[in-house]
C-alpha cells in the first residue's frame, strides 16, 4: 500500500482520507493495525485498515530511514537488534495519528 500510495497521489488522498475517518469513527488507536482489520465484510474498516497500514510504514520511514524500515519490516530482529522496538513504532505511530487527529 505505501509504495503504491507514492505512485497514486488520488490513492494517497484516500488513505487520508480513510484515516480521518477512522480517527473520526474510533479516536486513536492505542496500537498498531492487527489483523482483524484485514478480516471481515466491513469494506469501511477493512479501507481504513489499510490506509492505517500504509500509515504506519510511512512512520516508521520517516523515524528510521527507507532501509532501517524496509529491513524491520522483512525481519523484525533486523532492527530491534539495535535498540529499536516494535513498541517505538506503535509510539511514533499513535503519536502521528494523535497529530493529525488535532489538526481536523
Amino acid at each position: 500500500e505505501w509504495v503504491a500510495t507514492r505512485h497514486d497521489t488520488d490513492g494517497a488522498a484516500a488513505n487520508r482520507a480513510w484515516v480521518r475517518w477512522y480517527l473520526d469513527q474510533h479516536g486513536v488507536p492505542s496500537r498498531l493495525p492487527s489483523d482483524a482489520e484485514f478480516a471481515g465484510s466491513d469494506s469501511d474498516g477493512l479501507l481504513a485498515g489499510y490506509a492505517l497500514a500504509e500509515l504506519a510504514v510511512e512512520v516508521a520511514i520517516a523515524h528510521l530511514g527507507h532501509s532501517s524500515a524496509v529491513a524491520y519490516f522483512a525481519d523484525l530482529r533486523a532492527v530491534t537488534d539495535r535498540g529499536v522496538t516494535t513498541a517505538d513504532l506503535t509510539t511514533w505511530y499513535v503519536a502521528e495519528l494523535a497529530r493529525l487527529a488535532e489538526s481536523a
